[in-house]
């Protein structure tokens, strides 16, 4: 069996010794910190910021799809892109904190049904990446949802069904729900990118999990 030396081309040839010093909190909001946090890089003091999030242990990401081999995805508009006023379209997966006293599994059913208006009984978890490694420590889980099926249309999203409040939060910004067969997601993909939309990479990160751990349903 090959280890991860077996694929090494390269390795520093100094020897890296690093020792968090600190953290220092600078600022709290509703969802994060951020912070200073100082170390010794082989006994020299530098210092690096980051964000945090406070308010929550986990954040989950799902990629619905349904009987009929179709994959749901989301337009919708993130705010911190719009620094450029044409890069704020963004194609996403259902996605979202998970409260403290839930589950992950949880948060998935519920995020997908107030973003979508989908449920399912069948998830599995299939990754966990990094958001962004130089700007925050979050680690976001990857699952994926087979058997997605609607249960209520998306302009009754202020709805109760079979006890369950669904409700559409007005500050998630969905744009648009798309449907798209499993076929032709990569042709979707390039489409959407010449309509000045941008793709959340975690997607990527989904379709090759399904493609290596379910290639036999595909």
């Amino acid at each position: 069996m090959k280890t991860i030396n077996d694929y090494k081309i390269w390795e520093n040839p100094e020897k890296i010794n690093i020792e968090v010093i600190k953290k220092e909190k600078l600022k709290e909001w509703k969802w994060l910190n951020s912070e200073t946090i100082t170390y010794e890089r082989n006994w020299v003091e530098k210092e690096w910021e980051m964000i945090t999030r406070w308010a929550c242990d986990w954040v989950v990401a799902i990629l619905p799809i349904t009987s009929e081999w179709n994959i749901i995805l989301t337009e919708e508009i993130r705010i911190p892109l719009m620094r450029n006023w044409w890069t704020w379209r963004t194609i996403w997966m259902p996605a979202g904190l998970v409260d403290k006293w839930d589950s992950r599994e949880k948060t998935v059913n519920k995020e997908l049904a107030e973003e979508t208006g989908f449920k399912t009984n069948e998830i599995h978890y299939v990754d966990t990446v990094t958001s962004s490694e130089w700007m925050t420590d979050e680690e976001v889980d990857v699952f994926i949802a087979f058997n997605c099926t609607k249960i209520t249309e998306i302009l009754e999203w202020y709805k109760e069904v079979n006890g369950q409040i669904l409700k559409h939060e007005e500050w998630e910004n969905i744009k648009a729900i798309y449907s798209v067969p499993y076929e032709e997601i990569d042709d979707f993909m390039d489409i959407a990118k010449a309509d000045g939309i941008k793709k959340w990479w975690k997607i990527d990160c989904a379709l090759r999990n399904l493609e290596r751990k379910f290639s036999d349903r595909i």
